[in-house]
């Protein structure tokens, strides 16, 4: 014979299982991280290098700016086709490489090439120096930055990430290349060098 505590005992014991709809969201979801994970693998090596690198661009032009504000001096950032460093005004007033890390000099591997490009019509073109006497973007100690948008391209596929910064936000990595928000009539202010 079952005592009333056997029936709930029973009961209980009913209501503790997963229901169909609970298994198959979960299935779902684990599906899902499953189909993502293997996009990711099946990346090559060289687009997630051109990512890191990427990512580590904006990472030192942030981690400069978060500099500048605490020093109060004026950074800039200079490039070449296959590396790229941060500067400051030394005690002379001259421009000089920094050579503490993060801030260093660094060269990407040969399999990529950057460019920049100014942003904005408040900038004029900068000139390039060979012997890298003067940068081609400043980091103010207010947080601004120069706007620009630096382009890390993978040469054998021609694929790009983008380090952008309109001089005010935060830095960013995109997919695709800066485009201006204009109004009717208004010219887009982009220069490049």
């Amino acid at each position: 014979m079952l005592t009333s505590a056997r029936v709930i005992q029973r009961l209980n014991l009913r209501q503790c299982g997963f229901t169909l709809i609970e298994l198959l969201t979960v299935l779902l979801i684990i599906g899902f991280l499953v189909g993502v994970i293997a996009i990711n693998l099946n990346q090559g090596p060289n687009l997630r290098s051109l990512s890191t690198h990427a990512e580590r661009i904006m990472l030192a032009v942030e981690l400069a700016r978060q500099e500048t504000v605490l020093t109060g001096e004026i950074w800039g950032v200079t490039t070449q086709r296959d590396a790229y460093g941060f500067m400051r005004v030394n005690e002379e007033g001259e421009w000089q490489t920094i050579e503490a890390r993060p801030f260093q000099w660094r060269k990407l591997p040969l399999e990529y090439e950057l460019s920049t490009r100014l942003l904005g019509e408040r900038q004029s073109n900068l000139q390039r120096l060979s012997d890298n006497a003067q940068p081609h973007l400043l980091i103010f100690p207010n947080g601004e930055v120069t706007p620009f948008e630096i382009s890390i391209t993978e040469r054998q596929q021609r694929i790009s990430k983008y380090v952008i910064n309109d001089g005010i936000q935060r830095t960013s990595v995109q997919g695709i290349p800066y485009k201006p928000v204009s109004l009717k009539g208004e010219k887009s202010g982009a220069h490049s060098f």
